[in-house]
């Protein structure tokens, strides 16, 4: 499963830089019940030069609107009460990274920045939806969670916020594979790196655990 850029958040091709896919920012702020239409052009820009700058480094050149996305999206939503309740939506999402980003008006702390659980959710869910994806690219299927973490907050996040997980090395991923294949249970560790308005602003590092699904519903 291939995943791409939700189309809430780019405008369409050869259109004004304030709208995004169909819908005026405007609109955007009423949906997600920003305070001030000035605070959410702020943010909403911001991230979208953020998620471009994602989307370059990927080599992707056009805008899409890409149905798989919004499945996720909800499939999290549905599943994973707290990523709704969050305002969590997918960026990116394919075999080789995730993308997931919040927005600041649903994860505030008594200081009006990210609150730290929330980065901290963030990062786990992209790091546990990266690994299934890349599972089910291989056509394994298994129960995922996430068995210990540790998280370092480098700066204050003052905005909408992003958390990208990458596995970095495939030889390790390999194994896992592998030894899930043998014995019905592996071990995988997995990063992820969090971003606000371009600037890195923390790193996550997890390891999960994964168990065959045929075998787990046995237990």
């Amino acid at each position: 499963m291939n995943l791409r850029l939700s189309p809430l958040l780019f405008p369409r091709e050869g259109g004004r830089g304030d709208e995004f896919g169909s819908v005026k920012i405007t609109e955007f702020d009423r949906q997600n019940s920003l305070e001030t239409d000035v605070y959410s052009r702020t943010r909403c820009l911001s991230f979208l030069v953020h998620a471009r700058k994602i989307r370059s480094r990927n080599g992707k050149k056009t805008f899409g609107f890409d149905m798989d996305a919004i499945v996720l999206q909800k499939y999290l939503h549905e599943h994973i009460p707290l990523s709704q309740a969050m305002g969590v939506e997918v960026v990116t999402a394919t075999g080789e990274g995730v993308t997931l980003f919040a927005p600041l008006a649903q994860n505030l702390n008594h200081r009006e920045t990210v609150f730290g659980g929330s980065a901290s959710a963030l990062a786990i869910l992209s790091a546990w939806t990266l690994i299934n994806l890349k599972l089910e690219k291989e056509g394994l299927k298994a129960r995922i969670v996430i068995q210990r973490n540790c998280m370092k907050y480098e700066r204050l996040i003052l905005g909408g916020f992003t958390a990208s997980a990458a596995v970095r090395d495939l030889a390790a991923w390999r194994r896992f594979t592998d030894t899930l294949k043998r014995k019905h249970r592996a071990r995988m560790n997995v990063s992820a790196e969090l971003h606000c308005n371009e600037e890195k602003v923390g790193e996550f590092e997890g390891d999960f655990v994964a168990m065959a699904l045929s075998h787990a519903r046995s237990e």
